[in-house]
């Protein structure tokens, strides 16, 4: 199908390309039958043929809100000269081909620019890319300020590991309900919110090699579909108990500030990482026992 729609592109490019050549030529005629006659039908001919060529050239196919997040997001990457074919303004990524974006029709649905040499950070208007389900800018050097809160509200893939961001997850996130795949890591993120009741659908999330701390936002515990969960290397305490429900089979608290006991159903994972904390692998405690009703004494006079 990816080869077809190539195809299909390649053609209806070379059809513009040819019907704008075909059209300037005939301007060109029409102009010189318009000077050698001096006749105002020739020149006008000519000026309504130089017109419609003008008009096909300026005709974009991106859709303009995603054009306009596109400019903004190269304006605060620093106009990054690696990027081919992007511009600030007046561009068509999906008919000009940019560097890193996939398009579907006039929308722009997927960004990958891994491993670029970026600098700057994410655009402010980034919640105008409505269609884009991927935005992949991992292993770049983003940051140095936190994740802007403006995110594409309808991604499934959120990957900005490896970069500079500091501070507070943005609220925005918790607001994906689409998110399957969720990857913070190595960054200095300091701040996680209890936000996560809503991403049912997530089933990767990497947040490790931060500076998160506190207790595990409880929340944790209405991530239905969770399989994988990379927390290690950061500077979370309390314990562990709200995972112990979550479907896991990868799960890494290592190097952590954990206390307690590692519950029974956590122990079945095959990929357990929980080194590095103050945590028991022995059986629990049982729960203290109920107290008996304190007997009701007369006080004699």
């Amino acid at each position: 199908m990816a080869a077809v729609k190539q195809s299909r592109n390649l053609f209806f490019r070379a059809c513009r390309l040819q019907t704008r050549r075909v059209l300037q030529a005939m301007t060109i005629a029409a102009m010189e039958r318009g000077r050698r006659s001096r006749g105002a039908a020739a020149i006008g001919a000519a000026l309504l043929l130089f017109l419609a060529a003008a008009s096909l050239g300026a005709h974009a196919n991106t859709d303009s809100n995603d054009v306009t997040a596109l400019g903004v997001f190269y304006t605060t990457m620093n106009s990054p000269p690696q990027l081919k074919n992007w511009v600030s303004q007046n561009g068509d990524p999906c008919e000009q081909s940019w560097n890193g974006i996939t398009c579907s029709g006039s929308r722009v649905t997927a960004i990958n620019l891994s491993g670029m040499n970026l600098n700057g950070t994410l655009g402010y208007n980034m919640n105008l890319l409505t269609a884009l389900v991927q935005l992949d800018m991992s292993n770049n050097n983003l940051g140095g300020s936190d994740i802007p809160y403006n995110l594409p509200p309808n991604l499934e893939k959120l990957n900005l590991a490896g970069n500079h961001f500091t501070g507070t997850t943005p609220y925005s996130i918790s607001q994906m309900i689409s998110l399957k795949e969720l990857n913070l890591g190595h960054n200095q993120n300091s701040t996680i919110s209890d936000m996560f009741n809503q991403m049912t659908n997530l089933t990767t999330m990497d947040i490790s090699f931060n500076t998160f701390s506190g207790n595990i936002p409880q929340s944790f515990n209405s991530l239905t579909s969770l399989k994988t969960l990379y927390m290690q290397n950061n500077q979370f305490s309390g314990t562990i108990d709200v995972l112990a429900n979550l479907p896991l089979t990868d799960l890494n608290v290592a190097n952590n500030q954990f206390t307690g006991w590692v519950p029974d159903k956590l122990k079945k994972i095959n990929n357990l990482q929980t080194t590095g904390n103050s945590l028991s692998n022995g059986p629990a405690p049982p729960p203290p026992p109920v107290a008996a009703n304190t007997p009701n004494y007369k006080v004699v006079q």
